[in-house]
């Protein structure tokens, strides 16, 4: 009898200690996984690629002028600064409960975005991040390699925060129009209809430097080189006013027919050519010292792209690169 009670007090201690280390094994497998990004230091990331299910990716890389978008434009850094400081900061307030960690997880993988950080080429943290349909108030997060998702949070935040990891370009374009490191730029066309004479193309390539009188279609001898490449390196950071709506856009049909005062057509060292279309701005009640009304914004004018992205640009912003051939040569 005390032989069998011994070994039903055996076989029940066992079956503890066997649920206590699958139980162990499972939550320290959580930990672990939880530890790729809970416990990152956001200063290594020198790469993020962002990708949700509709293979739309944005790839944010370090680089010596800023964080690089998709190989293309330097993002305004507090964009960046934000995602990272919400790596840092975010908490785990809850695993997600058995009930619907199903149907989380699914969400998160078919609808949410993916998040890789990478550091020297090694990925340092995979995961998805994203809100659901039912709670779109709660930001949960979920290793990639596991299904595993979480409810996180961010200390003194009381909405969502997984708009932070944005697939859209225009999210982390902000209000740039364009910009240009002056190693990315093969050639600069600037053409002005009304005053042909002022037209001219610059190729730029190892640091030499060619301009084209464009109305003579010839290069021009003796110019400013130094004036030159100053000029090439005004094409950074160059941002719009306003942008306009569709209900504004559809007051401006009147006006894109009109004549453009400058066309600006950019080829990158990529083999990328964008386009830039410069049209006056009427001066809708605006006068003069005199108190003559303008026909012509001096301050504004309207910015079409390539895209057809319709801005309303500031002069004081752009004049640096609405130059004359004649400011390049020489007196």
């Amino acid at each position: 009898m005390n032989n069998r009670i011994i070994q039903i007090i055996a076989v029940f201690v066992l079956s503890l200690l066997a649920l206590f280390l699958v139980l162990r094994h499972s939550i320290e497998n959580k930990n672990y996984n939880l530890h790729n990004f809970t416990k990152l230091d956001t200063a290594l990331v020198d790469k993020i690629v962002l990708h949700d299910s509709e293979t739309c990716q944005m790839i944010l890389e370090r680089s010596s002028n800023g964080w690089l978008v998709n190989e293309e434009f330097i993002t305004e850094t507090n964009r960046v600064d934000l995602l990272l400081s919400t790596l840092k900061q975010f908490v785990i307030k809850s695993p997600v409960s058995l009930r619907v960690k199903d149907s989380i997880a699914i969400q998160l993988q078919t609808q949410g975005v993916k998040v890789e950080l990478l550091s020297k080429g090694k990925k340092l943290s995979s995961f998805f991040v994203g809100s659901t349909y039912s709670n779109n108030k709660v930001t949960y997060l979920m290793a990639s390699d596991v299904n595993e998702p979480f409810w996180v949070e961010l200390p003194d935040f009381s909405s969502e925060f997984s708009s932070r990891f944005s697939v859209n370009e225009a999210y982390w374009k902000g209000q740039q129009v364009f910009n240009y490191d002056l190693k990315q730029i093969s050639s600069l066309t600037v053409q002005y209809p009304n005053e042909p004479e002022n037209s001219f193309k610059i190729v730029y390539k190892k640091r030499a430097i060619v301009l084209y009188n464009l109305l003579k279609q010839q290069p021009v001898v003796g110019f400013d080189t130094l004036e030159t490449e100053m000029f090439l390196n005004e094409f950074r950071f160059k941002k719009y006013y306003a942008k306009i709506n569709r209900q504004t856009e559809n007051e401006l049909n009147v006006v894109l027919r009109n004549e453009p005062f400058c066309r600006l057509m950019v080829e990158t060292t990529a083999g990328q050519k964008q386009h830039f279309v410069f049209y006056e701005k009427p001066g809708q009640g605006k006068t003069d010292s005199f108190g003559q009304k303008l026909k012509i914004d001096p301050d504004f004018f309207y910015l079409q792209t390539g895209e057809g992205e319709l801005f309303i640009g500031q002069y004081y912003e752009f004049d640096p690169i609405l130059r004359s051939l004649q400011s390049f040569l020489k007196e």
